[in-house]
């Protein structure tokens, strides 16, 4: 009896065996196909086997409506004939305008240069009629300019710039005291004077 219950739990013990290797077994031909392939995985099945997605998602109540397009955007740049004439005439205006400074900036390199070089004449009433001297012959001609002296110097010092008022000692000095002494003691007074002459006269050849 003990011989024939140990045959028969061998004999379930195999056919259990048997049972859970079989749907993998290389030799069954329930699980595969005609081309020898493997059987595909159980989630495929399963997904083989799920409904179609229906053709609308989202909240029913929201159906049928569209979301609003705001307007376009307003244009910056003028739209009527009469706003782009002026700007194109504004336009013109200041590129004219802009080369006018240029010119006037560039023609003034005389100005800048003298009074640089008035810094450096340490108030030497000599050095400053020098200075005022090739300033005016840069701002007119040397041949109106350079035989000038005494009063007539100082008219034409006047004439150029009217709304500057020199004064006594500068008045001296231009008429008689830079012509009558080798060495003169340093004038702030002139050299106040030349520096706002220089910044004030007027110029012949700006306007050409």
């Amino acid at each position: 009896m003990a011989g024939k219950a140990h045959n028969v739990t061998v004999c379930l013990l195999v056919t259990m065996l048997m049972a859970l290797i079989s749907p993998y077994s290389v030799g069954d031909t329930a699980t595969q196909d005609a081309t020898g392939a493997p059987p595909e995985p159980p989630y495929e099945q399963v997904r083989a086997t799920l409904p179609e997605p229906p053709e609308r998602f989202g909240n029913p109540v929201l159906r049928g409506w569209h979301e609003i397009s705001g307007p376009s955007p307003i244009s910056w740049l003028p739209t009527a004939l009469g706003w782009r004439l002026l700007a194109v005439v504004v336009l013109l205006w200041l590129v004219r305008r802009c080369w006018q400074l240029l010119r006037l900036w560039w023609r003034n390199r005389y100005r800048r240069e003298a009074l640089k070089r008035l810094a450096r004449s340490k108030h030497c009433p000599v050095a400053i009629n020098e200075i005022l001297k090739l300033a005016a012959m840069a701002a007119s001609s040397r041949h109106e300019v350079a035989s000038l002296s005494g009063h007539a110097w100082l008219a034409w010092l006047e004439q150029r710039a009217p709304s500057l008022a020199l004064s006594n000692e500068t008045r001296t000095l231009l008429m008689e005291g830079l012509y009558k002494q080798s060495e003169l003691a340093p004038s702030a007074a002139f050299n106040a004077d030349a520096k706002e002459w220089l910044q004030q006269h007027r110029d012949d050849h700006v306007g050409v």
